[in-house]
C-alpha cells in the first residue's frame, strides 16, 4: 500500500509513468477537443510514429475517412457524458497503410484517456458486431425509458399546470407583487416542462411508432407542413419559395414532422427586424435525392455543425429563443430511419442550409 506522504505520491506517479511507457497497448491522452497531448513508446514500436508527429494534432485526422466521422462522434460523446466508450476504427500507420484498431476511451476532468490495440479483420468484425448489439440494446432501453418517463409524467404535470394557471387567474393582483412574479415563474416553468416532455415523447416515438413506408409527393408533404406553420409564417411575414420536390418512399407523417421542424427553425432563428426568406427544394445526386432547407437567418457556427443534432443541445438561452433542443435530434433520427443522412452548412450570404438525403425509390 502506498502511504499518503509526498514520497508515496511520488512513488505512485513513478509507477504510473513506468506502466504508461512499458505497456504493449497504444496508450494516449487527448485534450477535450480531441487533440493529442501524450503517447507512450508503443506508438513508435507498433505504428512507426514519433510523438512529435502526433502532438497537438486531432487524433481523427489519421483515421480512415470512412471511420473518422464515427470516431469524432464517439469523442464528442465521451466528452459530453464522462463515460467509457469503445469502437473499432482504422488508423493510418507511418507506412501509409490503415490498420484496424480497437479503441477504449474515457474522460476525467476534461481530459480523455485512451488505449488502442491492433486487431485482425475477423476480430475487428466480431468487436464491431458486439458493439453494435450493445448499442442497439442501449438504444432500445433509452427509447423505453424516454417513452415511459415522458408519458407517465404528462398527467401530474398537467395537474400542476392547470392549478398554477388557476391560481394566477384567481389571485392575480390580490397578493403582493412578489407573489404575482413567483406564480408567473411557476406557470412558465410548468409550460416549458410540458413542451419538453412532449418533444421527448416525439423523439422516443420515431422508431417505436412507425408508420408504413409508401410513395409520397414530398411537395404535398411540404405544403402540409407549411399549413401547420401558418401563424409563424404570418407573424414573421416570411417568404417561402419551393423548388422541385420529388416522389419519395417515406413515412408521410414523419416526413412532414421533418420539414415542419426545419422550416420552423428557419422562421424562428431569423435576423431581428428582417423578413425571413426560406427555400425548400431537392436535386438528384449520386443515386439519391438531396433535399435543402435554406434560410438567411442568424446562422450556425461551424464548430456546432454536428452538435446541433444532439438531444437537448441548445446554442441560445430559452429567453432568447424558445424551444427544448430536441427538434433537430428528431430530424436526424427521422432521416436515419429513412436510410439517409442530414447535416448543416453555412450560407455564403448568411444563414444556414440544412441538407438531407433520401434514397431514390427503385
Amino acid at each position: 500500500m502506498v502511504d499518503s506522504t509526498s514520497g508515496g505520491n511520488d512513488q505512485f506517479a513513478s509507477e504510473r509513468a513506468r506502466f504508461f511507457e512499458s505497456s504493449d497497448d497504444l496508450l494516449f491522452i487527448l485534450d477535450s477537443s480531441g487533440h493529442c497531448c501524450a503517447f507512450n513508446s508503443a506508438w513508435t514500436r507498433v505504428v512507426g510514429l514519433e510523438s512529435a508527429e502526433l502532438l497537438g494534432l486531432p487524433l481523427v485526422e489519421r483515421m480512415h475517412p470512412d471511420d473518422a466521422r464515427e470516431a469524432q462522434r464517439t469523442l464528442d460523446e465521451v466528452t459530453a457524458t464522462s463515460g467509457v466508450t469503445r469502437l473499432v476504427a482504422r488508423f493510418r500507420y507511418a507506412n501509409g497503410e490503415h490498420h484496424n484498431l480497437a479503441w477504449t476511451l474515457s474522460e476525467d476532468g476534461g481530459v480523455i484517456f485512451g488505449a488502442a490495440r491492433e486487431v485482425v479483420p475477423d476480430e475487428a468484425e466480431k468487436v464491431r458486431s458486439a458493439l453494435t448489439k450493445e448499442l442497439e440494446r442501449s438504444n432500445e432501453e433509452l427509447q423505453q425509458f424516454a417513452y415511459i418517463a415522458s408519458h407517465d409524467l404528462q398527467e401530474p404535470l398537467r395537474m400542476i399546470s392547470s392549478y398554477t394557471e388557476l391560481l394566477q387567474k384567481r389571485y392575480q393582483g390580490e397578493l403582493d407583487a412578489d407573489a404575482d412574479v413567483f406564480i408567473g415563474f411557476v406557470v412558465d416553468g410548468a409550460k416549458r416542462m410540458q413542451r419538453l416532455l412532449e418533444d421527448l415523447l416525439k423523439y422516443s416515438r420515431v422508431d417505436s411508432h412507425r408508420g408504413s413506408m409508401k410513395l409520397v409527393d414530398s411537395g404535398d408533404v411540404v405544403r402540409f407542413a407549411l399549413a401547420n406553420l401558418t401563424i409563424a409564417i404570418r407573424d414573421s411575414d416570411a417568404e417561402i419559395n419551393l423548388g422541385d420536390l420529388p416522389l419519395v418512399l417515406a413515412d408521410e407523417s414523419q416526413l412532414m414532422q421533418l420539414f415542419q421542424n426545419l422550416i420552423g427553425n428557419a422562421l424562428k432563428f431569423h435576423n431581428p427586424g428582417a423578413v425571413p426568406h426560406v427555400y425548400v427544394g431537392a436535386v438528384h445526386q449520386d443515386h439519391q435525392w438531396l433535399f435543402s432547407v435554406e434560410d438567411d437567418g442568424i446562422g450556425i457556427g461551424g464548430e456546432y455543425s454536428d452538435a446541433v443534432f444532439d438531444v437537448f443541445r441548445r446554442l441560445h438561452t430559452v429567453r432568447a429563443y424558445a424551444g427544448t433542443g430536441i427538434g433537430l435530434a428528431v430530424c436526424k433520427r427521422i432521416v436515419e430511419r429513412h436510410g439517409g443522412t442530414i447535416w448543416v452548412e453555412p450560407n455564403e450570404a448568411g444563414g444556414s442550409s440544412f441538407r438531407f438525403t433520401l434514397p431514390i425509390p427503385s
